[in-house]
Order: C-alpha cells, then structure tokens, then sequence
C-alpha cells in the first residue's frame, strides 16, 4: 500500500510539473505574439528610394535603418502601437507618422538649407612644420657636452666586445 501511495504522488508531482511547465510555455507565446512588425519603404518625391534613412519608434529607443534600396521592418510591441514613427534622412525633413500594420511607402520632402560662403586659404604647412622643428631643437637636445659610455661588438658573440666612450656635442655648437 506503501509503494502505492508513492508512486500515486509521484504521478501528480509529475502532472503538476507538467501542467505548470505547459502553462509556462503558453504565457511566454503571449508575449510574442503581442508584437507587431512595423515595414515599408522610405522614398524621396521622385519615388526614389532614400538609402539608410533613421525610423525610431517615438518616446523609445527603438529604430533601425533603411537598406540601400530603402525598405525598412520594425518589430514593435502592442503597447507601442499608439507611438508615432519618426522617419529621418540627411537633406529631408523630418516626418512624423501613425503606426499601421500594412506596407508603408513613406515620401520624405527635402530640406534646403542654403549655406554661406567658403573662402579656402592655401598654406604651406610644410614649411611652418620645418620652422617649428628648428626652433624646438634647443628645447629637445641637450644644451651642455655629454658622456655616455657603451659597448661595442663586431660580431655576435661576447668575446670581441670593447668598452666605448662616446663624446656628444651640445646643441650651441651644432648652429
């Protein structure tokens, strides 16, 4: 009677596990399937596709870019539904649009800024690189005579090397 009782509770420990794991499994496909994928394609008045243009969901962080034939797909939550899109490109306004969950082709106006005038000096920063490294070598070489002392090897091996004293000049001689 024993044996049966623990194997009766170990039948509903394990349909009590299986239950809960099933129920697990079903709330977590409630999550992806509360998303919605935002697509279209982003052009200019022309109907020419605007490459690498900036979709953001409005008030996230949430965005992603156009491909170079301009086609675009977002991944939002239901939650977000009510945000706007924000669709931006260099040299096109700005627009703001309502989510939809059909294919959007989204024209972009452009935006004309007029510049002012560029004047371009040419200078030879060549030469001013020479002058400022003529003037630095007080500051760069030593002032007063040196001695190092050293070794001295013609060849590779230990027995030919000779004790060296080398003589270095200051830099007041040198102009």
């Amino acid at each position: 009677m024993r044996k049966i009782l623990l194997s009766e509770f170990s039948t509903l420990e394990i349909l009590n596990k299986l239950i809960s794991s099933t129920l697990l499994f079903l709330f977590s496909f409630q999550c992806i399937l509360a998303q919605s994928i935002i697509s279209g394609k982003i052009v200019d008045p022309n109907n020419e596709p605007i490459s690498f243009a900036h979709i953001r969901l409005e008030n996230t962080n949430i965005g992603t870019i156009s491909n170079d034939i301009g086609l675009f797909k977002l991944v939002v939550n239901i939650e977000n539904k009510n945000n706007r899109l924000i669709i931006s490109s260099l040299g096109y306004k700005t627009e703001k649009i309502t989510l939809s969950d059909e294919y959007q082709t989204i024209t972009l106006t452009e935006d004309v800024t007029q510049l002012n005038e560029v004047v371009i000096v040419s200078k030879d920063y060549a030469k001013e690189l020479i002058e400022k490294a003529i003037n630095a070598i007080p500051n760069n070489y030593p002032t007063s005579d040196e001695r190092h002392t050293g070794f001295f090897r013609e060849t590779t091996t230990w027995e030919n090397e000779k004790k060296t004293n080398l003589y270095k000049r200051s830099c007041n001689r040198c102009h």
